[in-house]
């Protein structure tokens, strides 16, 4: 019978059975009929009357045998040892932590087993507007799987050195009470040279460790020791130093000078990750990504100011492209690609084109998203800080940080722009109100999520993403995440080869700057 949800329900004493040794036992007959090729799951509950219930996924691959076969062999390459809150208790260290994160944290789990990840549609199924969503998730927990297999190569099983204190050339001190310091010996070097290496240096911050004679049932979380914790880089070249918290401490009864023998795995940070799914999640507007190219009108209004603009600093080819940005459109019009190779004057572009709409419209509302920290501040150090001066318009501009960047490192034209904390010593999170303060944002593009948790999806006219071709295409659609049909979106990328993965999308849009 069905419940109210369309749910199918049975009760449990139609499967009531007896096993080869006489005992009382549940036995569920599963059948599946298939018409169609393609990949099948389905949620089976089973309810006790009191939670915990048991969960088990059953699925079915229906297809031709050689897919079937390279799936089978993708299961075979992601099948490797990694503890997970599945299958150990994990021992963590309280630490304070954002609300927002722990949320996203909590909602994405990690990626389990390649089994229910690695399926024929993952394989066969060409991306579009109707799978959009789900295949970009699905493909995103495989990003993640075959980034935690990498990472695994520098698991170990090894004897680690507990200590009181470091002494090294870079400086020398000590745990800080309750606390102790582990040396780990690398099983090889730990370099950007390699994928595991780069991955290692860019996105693991903890490790999880179990002594060997004690099982894997329950596992320990470590830090690896950072400015963060003691102001210390603790990844050498053969070795890294960990900080082991006082739970671990005391639940091991560790003691400085000793040796214990552990089995250690390296985990990733998986923020970014969850940060991506989410902004999946809330492209409300598939066009985004795959424009109604049959309907596309290029045509502007024509007796509007901001069609007669000139530049003295851009050539014609770079004003049409400024034309199109600040002129009011007539119609459909998708996100507007621009490319080419470095020097040809793509962020001069952009930079006079947002100049043209602080002079020419007081609606402009204008988000400027980029890979990097340098390549956002440079808006500022070499266009903007000059041009609003000028103005006296320099309480239009926000820069917006990450509240963990640290303020010496940000110049002091850049800083005037920033919203601080009343000893100017750290930066402060964005909120709504300052934010519609202002008419020129500037961020990463990762960063660019924290307007989405303030609600901002269609404040802004113009949202211009930098070196687009140097993310992820899920990353791309965080600040996209903020347009409405309403938005005029700007893309840029200096590869060709980031080309190949939008041209799909949008056929002719598509235009080569020359030199500047």
């Amino acid at each position: 019978m069905e419940d109210d949800r369309n749910h199918q329900v049975a009760q449990g004493d139609v499967f009531e059975d007896v096993d080869n040794h006489g005992n009382d036992c549940y036995r569920v007959i599963i059948q599946f009929t298939g018409r169609m090729f393609g990949s099948f799951s389905q949620w089976v509950i089973f309810d006790f009357g009191t939670y915990p219930v048991l969960v088990r996924k059953l699925s079915v691959e229906v297809g031709s045998q050689d897919v079937l076969n390279v799936v089978k062999s993708l299961h075979q390459k992601y099948l490797f040892d990694r503890w997970t809150s599945q299958n150990c208790k994990i021992v963590r260290q309280p630490e304070p932590s954002n609300p927002t994160d722990d949320q996203l944290l909590q909602k994405y789990k990690a990626p389990d087993a390649s089994e229910c990840l690695i399926t024929q549609d993952i394989i066969i199924a060409e991306l579009n507007c109707n799978n959009y969503i789900h295949k970009m998730h699905k493909l995103l927990e495989l990003e993640e799987l075959t980034r935690h297999k990498i990472i695994s190569s520098f698991n170990i099983c090894t004897t680690v050195q507990i200590q009181n204190n470091i002494s090294e050339s870079a400086g020398s001190f000590y745990a800080r009470p309750g606390e102790l310091f582990m040396r780990v010996p690398l099983s090889d070097n730990l370099t950007e040279d390699t994928n595991a290496g780069q991955l290692i240096l860019t996105s693991v911050k903890k490790i999880w460790f179990a002594p060997l004679n004690q099982g894997r049932k329950r596992v320990f979380e470590a830090n690896i020791l950072d400015s963060s914790n003691y102001g210390f880089d603790g990844r050498g070249k053969e070795y890294i130093y960990l900080c082991v918290p006082p739970v671990c401490v005391q639940a091991l009864g560790l003691e400085a000078g000793s040796n214990v023998e552990v089995e250690i795995q390296f985990q990733m940070n998986r923020l970014h990750f969850c940060r991506m799914h989410f902004a999946i999640d809330c492209l409300q507007n598939i066009d985004i990504v795959f424009p109604y190219t049959k309907n596309v009108n290029p045509s502007f209004k024509q007796d509007t100011a901001l069609t007669h603009v000139s530049s003295k600093f851009l050539n014609e080819d770079q004003m049409k492209v400024v034309q199109h940005i600040v002129a009011e459109r007539v119609g459909y019009s998708p996100p507007f690609i621009m490319y080419g190779p470095f020097g040809t004057g793509k962020t001069e572009t952009l930079a006079q084109a947002t100049m043209m709409l602080i002079k020419e419209s007081k609606s402009a509302r204008i988000l400027i998203c980029a890979q990097s920290n340098s390549a956002a501040d440079r808006y500022i150090v070499k266009y903007l800080d000059k041009f609003l001066k000028e103005r006296k318009l320099e309480d239009k501009m926000r820069r917006v940080y990450f509240k963990e960047r640290r303020v010496n490192t940000v110049k002091l034209e850049v800083q005037k722009y920033c919203a601080m904390t009343e000893r100017k010593d750290a930066f402060s999170p964005p909120f709504r109100e300052d934010i519609m303060q202002h008419s020129i944002v500037i961020t990463t593009v990762e960063t660019s999520l924290e307007l989405l948790h303030l609600n901002l999806r269609g404040y802004f006219t113009h949202i211009f993403v930098d070196e687009a071709a140097q993310v992820l295409e899920c990353a791309i659609i965080m600040p996209l995440s903020l347009a409405t049909e309403k938005t005029c979106q700007v893309r840029y990328f200096t590869s060709s080869m980031a080309t190949k993965a939008f041209t799909h999308a949008y056929p002719g849009l598509i235009l080569l700057l020359t030199s500047a």
